[in-house]
This record gives C-alpha cells, structure tokens and sequence, in this order.
C-alpha cells in the first residue's frame, strides 16, 4: 500500500493523512501490537474513503481492498494466537 500511494500523484492534503495512518500501522506491528495496527488500518480505509473515493475511485478502491485483506489477516493471526 506505501508504494501504491507513493507512487500516485495525489495532493498532500490526501496522502500526508494517509500515510501516518500507515506509518503508525507499521510501528504498531513492529512493536507486536496486533489490535492497535488492525485499528490504524481501519482508519487508514475510512481516510480512503473519505478523501479519495469521489476524486480517485480505482485508487480508493484498490487501496480500501489491500487494506481490508491486511486487516482480516492480522485478526486471523490474533485468533491464531488466541487473543
């Protein structure tokens, strides 16, 4: 997802949100914290959808898609792990 939004010529206004939502979604797993990193994530998705979904809604959707997967990965593997 960093390299998809890097890679797209959006306005700062949209991709700064953006990306410390994905920021703190990293450090959240480098630190092990599952349910914290699933929470940015879904913030990070309603970001997309509020700022990109009109003006950019293949973006918006690609994005939304890869981080609703992570989400439901990361849920899986807290399940996995019995918490």
């Amino acid at each position: 997802m960093s390299l998809l939004l890097d890679g797209m010529d959006l306005p700062r206004k949209h991709k700064n949100p953006l990306r410390a939502s994905l920021d703190a979604a990293i450090r959240a797993l480098e630190q092990g914290r599952l349910q914290n990193a699933v929470n940015q994530l879904e913030s990070f998705d309603n970001k997309v959808q509020a700022q990109l979904a009109r003006d950019f809604p293949e973006l918006a959707e690609r994005l939304s898609a890869a981080a609703r997967a992570l989400v439901g990965a990361l849920e899986d593997c807290a399940e996995d792990a019995g918490g």
